[in-house]
C-alpha cells in the first residue's frame, strides 16, 4: 500500500511540475502602423418596423504588415451601454466570437476570431438591434506575439454628444 501511495505522489508531482513549466506566450505592443493593420468604417441605420429597426457598423480591415504575420485576431471596442447591445440575427454576426474585454488588447468589445492572411483585406458587419449611437471607440488587433490598440468609428450608446447621433431612414 505504502508503495502506491508513493508511485501515485510521484506522479502528481511529475503532473505540477509540467504544468508550471507552460507559460502564455509575452505579447509585445505595437503602434497600428507597426503592425500594418487598417481598418475603415461605415455606421447606416435600417428602418424595419418588424423590429424597430437595426444600425449596421461595416468595418473594412486589411492586414498588410510587412512582417508575414497573419491577424489572429481583432476587437471593436463598444463604449458607454452599460449592458450588452442586442445583436441581431443578420447574417455576418456570426464572424463575432466573443462580447466582453479582450486579453490580448484589453479593449472590451466585440472579438473577431475568425482570422485574415497577412495581405488580405475582409468585410466584417456588425448589427444591433434598433438605434445604437456612434463615437470614437477603442478597437485592437493581433497578430502573432504583437498587439496594437487604436479608435475608430464604432458603437457607443450615447453618442459623441450624449445622444444617439443619428435616427435616419434607409
Amino acid at each position: 500500500m505504502k508503495t502506491a501511495h508513493i508511485i501515485v505522489f510521484a506522479a502528481l508531482a511529475c503532473l505540477v511540475a509540467s504544468s508550471a513549466a507552460w507559460e502564455a506566450p509575452v505579447l509585445h505592443e505595437r503602434t497600428m502602423a507597426q503592425l500594418g493593420v487598417s481598418i475603415s468604417s461605415t455606421v447606416y441605420y435600417i428602418e424595419d418596423s418588424a423590429v424597430s429597426g437595426r444600425t449596421v457598423f461595416e468595418y473594412t480591415v486589411t492586414d498588410s504588415s510587412g512582417n508575414n504575420l497573419d491577424l489572429v485576431d481583432w476587437t471593436i471596442g463598444v463604449a458607454n451601454c452599460g449592458v450588452q447591445p442586442t445583436l441581431s440575427t443578420d447574417a455576418g454576426n456570426d464572424a463575432w466570437h466573443a462580447y466582453g474585454e479582450d486579453a490580448s488588447t484589453g479593449v472590451h468589445g466585440y472579438t473577431s476570431v475568425v482570422g485574415q492572411v497577412n495581405g488580405a483585406t475582409k468585410k466584417y458587419t456588425l448589427t444591433f438591434m434598433g438605434i445604437v449611437g456612434q463615437g470614437q471607440v477603442s478597437w485592437g488587433a493581433t497578430t502573432g506575439t504583437y498587439y496594437a490598440t487604436s479608435t475608430t468609428l464604432g458603437p457607443d450608446c450615447m453618442g459623441a454628444d450624449g445622444y444617439p447621433t443619428f435616427a435616419f431612414s434607409a
